[in-house]
């Protein structure tokens, strides 16, 4: 006897798609939805950084609030930083005098 689903019942199961990826897809727009609240609330705040946005500078929040959820976790580390100066300001060059 075999055990075969018709094509079609696989089809319709397969549409729902991969549930791991829709669950991280469902956490990454939940905290979209979450960071768009909070920059609407900042940007009318008169004393906050963020007062007299435009909506559609949205994106810039969003990717500063990321960059720095990920500073506070230790994920981004200065290691990298080749320039004169970095975050800290100060000088990454060796004085050779």
């Amino acid at each position: 006897m075999s055990n075969k689903l018709p094509e079609d019942v696989i089809n319709y199961i397969l549409s729902y798609g991969d549930p791991e990826t829709f669950m991280k897809f469902s956490y990454c727009h939940k905290q979209l939805l979450y960071n768009k609240k909070e920059f609407d609330a900042l940007r009318v705040m008169s004393y906050n950084f963020y007062y007299l946005w435009m909506e559609t500078e949205f994106m810039y929040f969003a990717f500063n609030r990321t960059y720095q959820k990920k500073k506070l976790n230790n994920i981004i580390d200065n290691t990298h930083c080749q320039d004169a100066y970095c975050e800290t300001g100060t000088s990454n060059e060796i004085d050779n005098t």
